[in-house]
Formats: structure tokens, sequence, C-alpha cells
């Protein structure tokens, strides 16, 4: 990863960045608006995003000028990260620190192709996407177009344009359903949601003389998988681990419990130690408890 990297910001400079910002012509403009409107208000480019309203934007980039010109038009974000702002981070997208999610939407937007692993790069981005997040793979001058570029650079755009087979094939075991593929000679655009099956609520049947908040319902986040992080030598291949958020003033061993499942919050990950998946335990009761607030999802509270 880190030679791809170093051999796309070096690429990516220069007279090839002042040749991409030259090619944005008011046709490309016109198709950058047709992919914003696959995603309702949001789109793949930072003036199409501001220009829709949408002012918390983050660009990623692992070349210094490419960054240098989305600074120009937008200048510098203000130090509060809570501030609703366009920012910048350079790096590898694989590389992007989990507190800079979740995120609404991600874009890779004449980018996809020049990713070195597809799939890991979109189950990366199921990592930082909210539950019935979307991402956007595009490109505005089509496959065709960008044919012909990997011929002249293979090792800067090493994949074409995933089609819609590719696409179904790369998300079998990701969290994400394909919504649409649009392949045209000039334009390309695919649009990929992530799945809402593993935030949940749950009422617990409490032991009698419970308070009464023990049989309320709460939220819940629910782990269905295989224990990557520490998993034990004859463990069954797939366990349901359920985490309810509230404290209850007794053990509920043997008491029965109904739960419905609603979102998806982020595939399984193997972690390096239990403080990295303390934090991110932590960062998913966050989104789990804001998520479940909705109207949408807050009314199949009261169906336990």
């Amino acid at each position: 990863m880190e030679q791809t990297g170093r051999t796309q910001a070096s690429y990516f400079s220069g007279k090839v960045v002042n040749q991409i910002a030259k090619s944005i012509t008011p046709r490309v403009d016109a198709k950058l608006e047709r992919v914003a409107q696959s995603v309702p208000g949001l789109g793949p480019d930072s003036r199409v995003l501001d220009a829709r309203g949408v002012r918390d934007i983050l660009g990623v980039d692992v070349a210094v000028e490419m960054l240098d010109k989305l600074k120009e038009s937008f200048g510098s974000a203000p130090p509060l990260g809570n501030e609703p702002a366009v920012r910048t981070w350079l790096g590898d997208f694989m590389e992007l620190p989990t507190y800079m999610g979740p995120v609404d939407a991600i874009f890779f937007n004449a980018v996809f192709g020049n990713m070195e692993d597809p799939h890991a790069a979109l189950y990366q981005a199921t990592r930082f996407l909210k539950p019935g997040g979307y991402i956007c793979i595009s490109h505005p001058l089509g496959r065709p177009w960008l044919e012909q570029y990997r011929k002249r650079e293979p090792d800067i755009v090493p994949h074409p344009l995933p089609s819609e087979s590719d696409l179904i094939a790369l998300t079998r075991d990701l969290p994400l359903k394909l919504r649409s593929c649009t392949d045209e000679k000039d334009f390309y655009c695919a649009i990929l949601e992530v799945e809402r099956d593993r935030l949940a609520f749950a009422r617990v049947d409490a032991a009698q003389g419970s308070p009464p908040e023990d049989l309320a319902v709460h939220p819940m986040l629910m782990n269905v998988g295989r224990r990557p992080t520490f998993r034990d030598e004859g463990e069954p291949p797939l366990s349901v681990e359920a985490s309810i958020q509230h404290r209850f003033a007794h053990d509920f061993y043997g008491c029965h419990m109904r739960v419905v499942a609603l979102g998806f919050l982020r595939p399984e990950i193997k972690f390096g130690s239990l403080d990295e998946l303390l934090a991110q335990i932590q960062r998913d009761t966050g989104v789990a408890k804001a998520t479940l607030t909705e109207d949408e999802l807050a009314e199949w509270a009261q169906k336990l």
C-alpha cells in the first residue's frame, strides 16, 4: 500500500493536477450533478455538495497538490472539529483514522480504478458509513475513456470500473446492496447502500421484583459473527452477542429477551488489542444511540 500511495502522490502533481483542473468543463459539471441526483442531497464533487447545502465534507487524497486545489476553493477549515466545514486529510484512504467517521456517504469519483484493492476499499468504506449510508463509485467520462487511460498508465489505474456483476462479486461478503449501476459510453455511476440489520431494541422479561426501568425497552448492539479478535478454539462457527445499553439492578440469566434488529453498523474487524476493541465499541455505542432515536427506528420500540 505504501509504495502505491507514493506512486500516486508523485504522479498527481504539477502538470497533471493542472490538467485535471482544466478538464472540469461545464459538460463535466453537468455529469457530476447527475451523479448527485443518484444520492438525494449529495454529490461527488465538493462544489456540487456545497451547492446542495452539504456543509461537512472531508476530502481525502495522497497528493498534496490535489488537496491544495480544494483549499484554494474553500479556504482553511475552522479549528473546531465539530463545526461543519470542508476539510482535507492527506494520506491513503485505507489508513483514514476511524475518528473521522461516521459519515453519510462516501464518493469514489474518478478514483476507484486507482485503488490497489477494490474489495478492501469497499470494506474500509463500510467501517465509516452510518446505517443506511451510501457508497458512490462514479466517473464523469465513462468506461471507454478510462480504459484508454489505463493502457497509458497501468500503474496509476490498475483496475477497470466494475460492471454490475463485478460489484455483486465484490460485495458478496460485505453488508452492501447494489441500488443501481449506470454504465454508459461517457458516464458511469454505481450506488451501493449499507444494509440495516444489527442495530436493535431489546426488552428483557426480568425477574419479579425488578425496578420498572429494567422492564422497559432499551437500545442494543448485537454482534453476529465469529469473534475474530478473541475467538477461542472449539467455539461454534457463529455466535450472537447482545449488548443492552442499560445497567440492570440484577442478573437476568434464564430470563426471556425480545429483540428487534433494525440496522447495520460495520463488518467484523480483527483488532490488535483489547484497547482497540473497547475504543471501537465506544464509537459504535454512540452511533447506535443516536441512530435509534430517529423517528423511523424509534417507533419499533413500541412493538416489543
